[in-house]
């Protein structure tokens, strides 16, 4: 969808999040976060890095970076606002983040 539309802003609501396996078995904590930028990969990788994932732990992420989109390392990412280590915690991963088959084709339904 990134390639399709140009986004303008994205806006992630970090004030509350769902860590291990949510939505419906998972633990609500309060981050009391907003994240913005003009690059959505950038955004996601901010999430990621604040929930204590590293970027290559994320499948979208992931294939994100193999499809071509930047930034590639969390180093090349402007941070504004808070420091990370000021807000950074540790969540429970999801089951499905031990998953190594990811699959660029979950979710699409040929019509």
């Amino acid at each position: 969808m990134n390639n399709a539309v140009k986004t303008g802003l994205s806006v992630i609501d970090a004030s509350a999040a769902m860590e291990g396996n949510g939505p419906s078995d998972g633990t609500l904590v309060d981050m009391g976060l907003i994240i913005a930028g003009t690059c959505p990969l950038a955004a996601d990788m901010v999430g990621a890095v604040l929930m204590g994932f590293e970027t290559d732990e994320v499948p979208a992420i992931v294939l994100a970076h193999k499809s071509g989109m930047l930034p590639l390392t969390f180093d090349e990412i402007e941070i504004r606002g808070l420091r990370i280590d000021q807000c950074k915690r540790h969540f429970v991963k999801p089951e499905i983040m031990k998953r190594t088959d990811i699959n660029k084709f979950w979710g699409v339904k040929e019509l």
